[in-house]
């Protein structure tokens, strides 16, 4: 298991491997903010509809905090078309 060549977490050390109910495995690294500290997060599945704003808010209280999330998961290429059922990372909030 790999980290992809151009994410920013390509010289990171995986910490453990994530399984999801269809048995799709991701790479976990903690990954350290320079205002945040150690990051650790839960999986959040993307509904139809979402946006990252509203989800922001639903976790955060404030829509403007949407680039936590997009940050924690830098295989999305796009955003804005993120399908339902994918799981995302979201970022706890000390």
């Amino acid at each position: 298991m790999s980290i992809y060549k151009s994410s920013r977490y390509a010289d990171s050390e995986i910490d453990y491997l994530s399984v999801v109910e269809n048995g799709d495995v991701t790479p976990v690294v903690t990954y350290e903010f320079a205002d945040l500290d150690r990051m650790s997060w839960i999986d959040y599945t993307w509904k139809g509809g979402d946006r990252l704003d509203i989800v922001s808010y639903q976790f955060y209280r404030t829509p403007h905090l949407w680039y936590l999330i997009a940050e924690a998961n830098p295989e999305i290429e796009d955003i804005q078309n993120i399908p339902a059922g994918y799981v995302v990372r979201v970022p706890k909030r000390a």
